[in-house]
């Protein structure tokens, strides 16, 4: 089983794993799952010994002009947190928080629908984050995302080791990283 999440489903990835503490209990992780795709991840809501916790292969994916959960701290406290191996962190250019979803099109759909002013606002006001000429094309940052999230799972969830390789091939507009 591969869990992968975006933003607080980034989180909620980790937690998956690693267990979740509340006011309401906690929640055990689960050790069925195989592997870990974090995608600008909330992780300033996991604690310390829930990220310790994430034991198993693990991809951080992150935007370096994400606004919303910023490299650091937010990709920095579970790269130096998870305890899973390997540890992947893919840096993408310029992407923002949004570039991990499809906003661009909902902000130019929107309109031809007679959506509410107020939902054309709210959506605007994520596609600053995804959709400006300062920003990585969204379909540019789609690609790397997709390379290394699907490269990722087919290598520590299928088994198909050969991705490993792949994974390590950086390309225009990326940092990658890896701790064995």
């Amino acid at each position: 089983i591969g869990v992968s999440g975006h933003s607080f489903g980034g989180f909620t990835a980790f937690a998956a794993v690693g267990g979740y503490t509340n006011d309401l209990g906690t929640v055990p992780g689960d050790d069925r799952i195989d592997a870990v795709v974090a995608m600008a991840p909330a992780s300033e809501l996991n604690s310390t010994d829930e990220l310790e916790a994430v034991d198993v292969p693990t991809l951080l994916v992150s935007g370096t002009r994400d606004e919303t959960t910023p490299i650091d701290p937010d990709t920095e406290k579970a790269w130096e947190l998870v305890s899973g191996r390997p540890l992947w962190r893919v840096d993408i250019t310029d992407a923002g928080h949004q570039s991990f979803t499809d906003v661009c099109s909902y902000q130019e759909l929107l309109p031809t629908l007679d959506a509410p002013q107020v939902l054309i606002e709210a959506v605007d006001e994520y596609a600053s984050e995804g959709c400006t000429d300062e920003l990585v094309p969204i379909d540019d940052a789609h690609v790397l995302i997709n390379r290394n999230s699907v490269a990722f799972l087919l290598a520590y969830v299928a088994g198909e080791s050969d991705y490993e390789a792949f994974l390590a091939q950086e390309v225009p507009g990326e940092v990658v990283q890896v701790k064995e």
